[in-house]
């Protein structure tokens, strides 16, 4: 009977290696299996499925060595037991994070123990599967290793979800060299073009990417963006042609991901601004709203608050966020929602002051479409302007581009 005993570190050429020992019989035989943390580990691959079989037979699946050990920084799985010329600084590693261990995948190597093996067996198939998907889309064609793309991608994901927009931007261009097919990376990189507004850039990206995956929703929504910038800075000609275009793409998004907010959110705008010759109409944008509020309620107050402002009816904005403010004086979505409604109307000033200021003493909630401290501070900044208080208006202004250097207020007033 085989046994998984502790992990042993140490260093070798300044990285930092733990190895876990798995014991055969009595403890006489002993086989290495290396997990790197920093620095590289080498492997090669001897070809085919002879080798994939390797990869994956020699990784013992219980849950310690699905996981792998709870260090800091990256983490691979690399075939044990081989050395081989190098390839980059981490031959053909797997990234462990990517193969993360649920409750029933720990349920399951439990349960192996039970019944000869079967759901061992089981998980050994869908880690195949796993590594197979990494060779397809993540191994690269030139000179970056595997572990180096995973490492770099992560990093990349990691700017951008900080907004750190102009460094995630760098990464993944330097990415894309090695992989000019890749959906992500053009998802990614269409979504920067559009934040700088590079529409033509973005367009070529997000085509590119929704060539590849035509029934990815959020490419299709990112798309729409595209064409929808390409239509604000069209001729006039042009613009209506665009905007169909536009309009198509968030449809599709909508179609496939129904329930996504987001891509609703994208629709809801298209029709409060468009004219009803390119498919607009504001009865389009009610419908939107509460189909949004059927899915998280306090989106939807949010987005029947963007309608009431668009159709000048800013005392209906603001009576959204009412009940919410006698419930709990601190609610930031709702504080931030009266300061917005404040700043976009003109009406209510001290109030919608009195809510942001209050907003920045507390902990924005995060996540995608969110609003943030900068737009926080930007938006007190539209209403101290209103209010004549310019140099405070400025203070506010540079204090959002403080904490967000890329910065682009017009990129989150739909929203935010």
């Amino acid at each position: 009977m085989s046994e998984v005993r502790p992990n042993r570190r140490s260093n070798v050429g300044g990285r930092e290696v733990a190895r876990q020992v798995r014991f055969d019989g009595a403890g006489t035989s002993a086989r290495l299996h290396p997990i790197v943390t920093r620095g590289g580990c080498t492997a090669g691959p001897r070809g085919g499925e002879q080798a994939l079989n390797d990869i994956v037979e020699k990784v013992p699946l219980r849950p310690v060595s699905v996981v792998g050990v709870n260090f800091c920084g990256p983490r691979f799985f690399v075939r044990p037991g081989t050395r081989c010329a190098r390839r980059g600084s981490a031959g053909c590693a797997v990234p462990v994070r990517l193969f993360s261990a649920s409750l029933d995948d720990v349920q399951a190597a439990d349960r192996g123990d039970r019944d000869e093996g079967q759901s061992v067996r089981t998980q050994r198939d869908v880690f195949k599967s796993q590594v197979l998907a990494l060779a397809i889309g993540l191994l690269p064609t030139g000179r970056v290793a595997a572990a180096e793309l995973a490492s770099d991608y992560s990093t990349a994901r990691v700017l951008y979800e900080g907004r750190r927009y102009s460094e995630a931007q760098d990464v993944f261009r330097r990415l894309a060299e090695d992989q000019p097919e890749s959906v992500d990376l053009n998802f990614y990189l269409g979504r920067l073009a559009l934040w700088f507004d590079d529409e033509v850039a973005a367009c070529s990206y997000l085509e590119k990417a929704a060539r590849a995956a035509p029934d990815n929703a959020r490419v299709q929504n990112a798309l729409g963006d595209a064409f929808g910038l390409m239509a604000q800075k069209a001729g006039l000609l042009a613009k209506l042609g665009w905007a169909r275009k536009c309009l198509a793409a968030y449809e599709r998004a909508v179609t496939l991901d129904p329930l996504k907010p987001a891509y609703r959110w994208s629709l809801l705008g298209f029709y409060c601004v468009a004219p009803r010759i390119a498919g607009g109409g504001r009865d389009k944008a009610a419908v939107q709203a509460d189909a949004i509020r059927k899915i998280d309620p306090m989106e939807g107050r949010i987005a029947w608050a963007t309608v009431c402002l668009s159709d000048h009816r800013p005392a209906a904005a603001f009576s959204q966020f009412d009940d919410l403010l006698k419930e709990n004086e601190n609610h930031f979505l709702a504080l931030y929602h009266v300061g917005r409604c404040a700043a976009l109307s003109g009406e209510q000033l001290e109030r919608g002051r009195e809510a942001l200021q209050r907003c920045l003493q507390l902990t924005p909630p995060g996540g995608d479409g969110m609003p943030t401290l900068a737009s926080t501070h930007h938006r007190l900044g539209n209403i101290l302007e209103k209010l004549g208080e310019r140099n405070g208006a400025a203070e506010h202004y540079a204090a959002a581009l403080k904490i967000h250097p890329d910065y682009r207020a017009e990129k989150d007033a739909l929203r935010n």
